[in-house]
């Protein structure tokens, strides 16, 4: 079965879509980084030179031996939480199309009963 030149300018027109919504998506990301990083800095300059409870707080970290660990131990938890959101909006985001595309090649397909963001249905635990 061949598909229309019209069918396969909306596919085009999708996907291109998609990709710009998720550069923009992504831009967006990196710019509140950016704008977090910026307003740390100006805090840091604020301070810099006065006593205040932040003296308090870097002797702590510096004098302590396993507030490395404990730093790296909560960025990595907030990495690991941020991939597992992501990995399930994508999920959620292409589960409509996949499905459409497995119903065009196989129209008595079943579905396997995850929910849209690809976790274990709960009536099934």
């Amino acid at each position: 079965m061949e598909k229309t030149d019209k069918a396969k300018e909306s596919d085009h027109t999708f996907l291109i879509t998609t990709r710009i919504f998720d550069l923009l998506s992504q831009a967006i990301a990196v710019g509140l980084y950016l704008g977090l990083g910026w307003i740390g800095l100006q805090a840091i300059e604020a301070l810099a030179g006065k006593t205040t409870v932040t003296n308090f707080l870097v002797n702590f970290l510096m004098g302590w031996d396993t507030s490395l660990e404990w730093i790296l131990f909560v960025v990595a938890l907030l990495y690991a939480t941020g991939q597992q959101r992501l990995r399930r909006r994508t999920t959620r985001l292409l589960e409509r199309r996949i499905r459409e595309l497995e119903t065009r090649i196989d129209p008595d397909r079943k579905s396997s009963g995850l929910l849209s963001t690809g976790e274990t249905n709960p009536r099934d635990l």
